[in-house]
C-alpha cells in the first residue's frame, strides 16, 4: 500500500512538472473551486430543514415565542417580516403542544386564562378590568379567525349600572382590522361581526358597534337603526341584478344577428316587494249540514187523547243546530315578484356605400319588417307580457363610431409597434448570433493552422509547407553541436524544435507567415 502511495505521488508531481504557469493555475483554481462546494455541499445537507411553526404573529406574541426558544438553546428563523416563526421540523409538533399548554399564542391580547390563577388579594375594581380584557382578547381570537382578517383589536366601553333605567347608559365597541393583502369584506360579514360582538356583550346593540380598517376608513356605515334602510339597499340591488339580467340575454341575440357594437339594451324592471298576507272566509248558505238536533218531550194533563179516554197528551219541542259550509283561505304575496316592464332597444343604422369607389355616404334607417323581427326577438329574450303592461321602444338610429374607430386605429398602431419591435429584436437576435458565429470559425481556423506547429508534431507537406529536410534537419538539434542534446530535457528539446519548424515555415513560405501574423494582430 505504501508502495502504492509513493509511486502514485510520483506520478501527480511529474505531471505537475509538466504542466505550464497557466495550467497551473487553472487547476488549482479548479481545486479550490471544488473543495468550496463540496464544503457548501456537506454544510447544506448537514443543516436542520426548518418549518412553520405559527404564523401571523403579533409582535408580543413574537417576542414571547423566541424568548422561549433561546432559553431552550433551539435555533429559529424568522420569514414574513417577523411575523412568522420556523424551527427545525423534528421539533414543529412538540413545541405546538408545550406552547399551547401554556396559553401561546395569545393572538394579541389575553383571553379567560387571566382567571386561571387566583389572586385573593384582587379588588372588585381589577376583577372588572380583567373580565373586560378577556371578553375583548376572546371576541379578538374569534374575529381573527376569518380567512380576510390579519389582526384585530376590540375596544369595549360598559357602563355602570344606574339606579334607574332612563339614566342607564348603552354599551358601545369599536372594532380595528388589518386585512390580508388583496382581500375585502363585504357588507354581509361586516354585519355578521358586529351582530357577533352585540351577543356576546350585554346590553349592546348592532348600532352601537364601530368597525374601522386599519386605514380609518369605517366599514359599518350600512348599519343603521332603522331596519328598512338595509331592506331598501338589498331591494335595489335585486332589482339591478333581474335588469342586468335581462339586458344582457337580449343583448347576447343581438349582438349575434347584428354584430358587436351595433345593439345597445336597456330594461328597467319594477319589482314588487310588498309582503300582504290575507285571510278569507266564505260561507255558502244553500249547502247547510246538520250540526246537532235536540228533540224535547212533555206531558200536558189538559190535554186528552184523540179516543176521548183521561190519557194525558204529550208535546214536542225540537231543537235544530245547522253548520254552513266554510272556506277559509290564508294567502301571502312572493315578495320581489316582478310586476313590470320596460325595455329600450337601440339599433344601428345600415351603413351605406358607393358601388364603384366603396366610399361610405351615411347612414340609412332599417326597414320596418326588420325592426319587427328584431323587436320579437328581445320580446322572446326578457319574457315580454302584454296583459302585465310591459313596454317596448326600439328604433334605429346611426351611431357615433370616432371614438371607436380612434380605438381600433391606437390598437392597430399600438400592434404594429410591437411587430416591428419583436421583429428587430429577432433581427438582432441573428445578426448577433451570425457575428458570433464569425469569430468562432476563425478562433478554429487559427488553431487548425497554428496547433500542429506548436504540438511540434509531424506536418503534411501539401498543407502546412514544410518539407522532409526541414524536419530532418530539426531531429538534429540543437544546432548540429555535439554533446549539448543529451544534457537537455525533453520539454527543452520540443521547444527547440517547435522553433525550428516555425522558422523553417516562414522562410519556405513567407507570403502565408505574415498573413497569419496579421490575423493575430487584427484578432488581437
Amino acid at each position: 500500500m505504501g508502495e502504492f502511495l509513493k509511486q502514485l505521488s510520483g506520478r501527480i508531481r511529474e505531471v505537475w512538472g509538466r504542466l505550464s504557469v497557466t495550467q497551473k493555475i487553472v487547476c488549482g483554481a479548479l481545486l479550490l473551486v471544488g473543495v468550496v462546494g463540496l464544503v457548501l455541499l456537506m454544510v447544506w445537507t448537514t443543516r436542520p430543514e426548518y418549518a412553520l411553526l405559527y404564523a401571523n404573529l403579533s409582535q408580543e406574541d413574537s417576542e414571547q415565542i423566541t424568548g422561549k426558544l433561546k432559553d431552550r438553546g433551539i435555533p429559529y428563523q424568522f420569514s414574513r417580516g417577523g411575523t412568522a416563526v420556523l424551527v427545525p421540523s423534528e421539533k414543529v409538533y412538540e413545541l405546538r403542544m408545550e406552547f399551547a399548554s401554556q396559553g401561546i399564542p395569545q393572538m394579541g391580547g389575553v383571553g379567560y386564562e387571566l382567571f386561571d390563577k387566583t389572586n385573593l388579594g384582587m379588588s372588585e375594581f381589577v376583577q372588572k378590568v380583567n373580565y373586560q380584557r378577556a371578553v375583548e382578547g376572546e371576541l379578538a381570537r374569534t374575529i381573527q379567525g376569518m380567512l380576510e382578517v390579519q389582526q384585530v383589536r376590540v375596544h369595549l366601553v360598559l357602563p355602570k349600572e344606574r339606579l334607574f333605567a332612563e339614566d342607564q347608559e348603552e354599551a358601545t365597541a369599536s372594532i380595528t382590522l388589518l386585512l390580508r393583502p388583496g382581500a375585502e369584506l363585504r357588507r354581509r360579514q361586516v354585519r355578521g361581526i358586529a351582530y357577533l360582538v352585540a351577543s356576546s356583550v350585554e346590553g349592546l346593540s348592532p348600532e352601537n358597534v364601530t368597525i374601522v380598517d386599519f386605514y380609518g376608513n369605517i366599514l359599518s356605515t350600512d348599519l343603521d337603526k332603522d331596519p328598512t334602510v338595509g331592506l331598501s339597499s338589498s331591494q335595489l340591488e335585486l332589482q339591478r341584478n333581474v335588469e342586468l339580467y335581462l339586458a344582457d340575454k337580449a343583448q347576447t341575440m343581438l349582438t349575434q344577428v347584428l354584430g358587436r357594437g351595433n345593439a345597445v339594451v336597456r330594461v328597467s324592471a319594477e319589482l314588487n316587494f310588498e309582503r300582504v298576507e290575507r285571510t278569507r272566509e266564505r260561507y255558502d248558505p244553500e249547502n247547510t249540514v246538520v250540526l246537532s238536533e235536540e228533540i224535547e218531550e212533555t206531558s200536558d194533563p189538559s190535554r186528552t187523547g184523540g179516543s176521548g179516554t183521561e190519557t194525558p197528551g204529550r208535546a214536542e219541542h225540537t231543537i235544530t243546530n245547522y253548520q254552513i259550509s266554510k272556506t277559509v283561505e290564508h294567502l301571502v304575496n312572493t315578495v320581489g315578484n316582478l310586476r313590470r316592464l320596460s325595455v329600450a332597444v337601440l339599433v344601428n343604422g345600415v351603413s351605406q356605400t358607393e358601388p364603384d369607389s366603396g366610399a361610405e355616404q351615411g347612414y340609412i334607417p332599417r326597414s320596418a319588417d326588420e325592426m319587427a323581427r328584431l323587436a320579437a326577438i328581445v320580446k322572446g329574450a326578457v319574457g315580454f307580457d302584454a296583459g302585465r303592461g310591459d313596454q317596448i321602444e326600439i328604433h334605429s338610429v346611426p351611431f357615433d363610431t370616432s371614438q371607436m374607430d380612434r380605438e381600433r386605429a391606437l390598437l392597430r398602431k399600438a400592434g404594429q409597434r410591437e411587430f416591428w419591435t419583436a421583429l428587430l429584436k429577432r433581427i438582432g437576435i441573428g445578426v448577433l448570433l451570425v457575428v458570433l458565429l464569425m469569430l468562432l470559425r476563425s478562433r478554429l481556423r487559427k488553431v487548425e493552422v497554428i496547433g500542429p506547429l506548436l504540438e511540434g508534431g509531424e506536418l503534411a507537406e501539401g498543407r502546412r509547407g514544410i518539407s522532409v529536410e526541414g524536419r530532418e534537419r530539426a531531429a538534429a538539434l540543437p544546432g548540429g553541436v555535439p554533446g549539448i542534446a543529451e544534457g537537455m530535457t525533453p520539454e527543452v528539446l520540443r521547444e527547440q524544435q517547435v522553433q525550428e519548424q516555425v522558422a523553417e515555415f516562414v522562410q519556405e513560405q513567407p507570403s502565408k507567415a505574415a498573413g497569419l501574423l496579421k490575423a493575430w494582430l487584427l484578432e488581437g
